[in-house]
């Protein structure tokens, strides 16, 4: 965390001189949770104090999403305070209400939710067909395919008369699960859009995936699966509880 620092840090002037070009009355940005996000918004807070920053959430929030959180008494947006404290945006679109309370909680301000979230959009055009009882959606996050995987392989093994489907995140790479699907035959690694899956199967497997929530907002059962040494980041678990 100490080494991207410096890293951001030579973005600063470009970011600044770029935006110099336009005359910019409002600047919308997503990930305004993160590192990259948080080094946009404060170029602009420092140097553009006119131009309205509005951050928008950019998939499901969740109480265990520690990255909202930044800390006790860190945040400001007194810019005599930017030395030690860091600027917030002026605003925030969240998705939903219990969306708008965590990033309140978190100690963002002036937070409205979306009156459509369009990032769901698909969702509407699912018509459920019938769920197969014998057919099994499994979805893991970016980072913890193989872990997954690994997690249900002996499930997987003891159920040979049920499929497995494997819907890998879009930006991983389908042919690594190769091994995989030669030692266990049920399993199968697919990349049609998520809604094809979601039409039939009757469960899904995730561990942080916002399909999850997706599906569970279909009347889908929906399996959490949690990983050794990791923290659970899906929404389904403040559900839950």
């Amino acid at each position: 965390s100490i080494i991207r620092i410096p890293r951001l840090l030579a973005y600063y002037n470009s970011i600044k001189e770029v935006i110099a070009n336009y005359k910019i009355t409002t600047f919308f940005f997503y990930l305004h949770e993160y590192s990259f996000g948080r080094i946009f918004n404060y170029v602009l807070a420092k140097n553009f104090y006119n131009i309205k920053r509005v951050g928008f959430q950019h998939g499901p929030a969740a109480k265990s999403k520690l990255l909202y959180f930044m800390g006790k008494d860190i945040i400001s947006n007194n810019k005599k305070d930017w030395l030690r404290q860091f600027p917030i945006p002026n605003q925030v679109i969240a998705e939903d209400i219990d969306s708008k309370k965590i990033y309140e909680n978190a100690g963002y301000e002036n937070v409205i939710v979306m009156e459509k979230i369009y990032r769901l959009d698909y969702l509407s055009s699912i018509k459920l067909k019938g769920m197969k009882n014998n057919v099994a959606l499994i979805v893991p996050g970016l980072h913890d395919g193989f872990q997954l995987i690994d997690k249900l392989k002996d499930h997987i093994e003891n159920n040979p008369l049920k499929k497995f489907i494997l819907k890998p995140h879009p930006r991983s790479g389908q042919s690594q699960y190769n091994s995989y699907e030669t030692s266990m035959p049920n399993l199968k690694a697919e990349r049609k859009h998520i809604s094809h899956y979601l039409e039939y199967v009757s469960e899904v497997y995730v561990t942080y995936s916002s399909v999850g929530a997706e599906a569970y907002s279909l009347g889908i059962k929906v399996n959490i699966v949690n990983l050794p040494n990791k923290i659970n980041e899906t929404p389904l678990l403040d559900i839950k509880n």
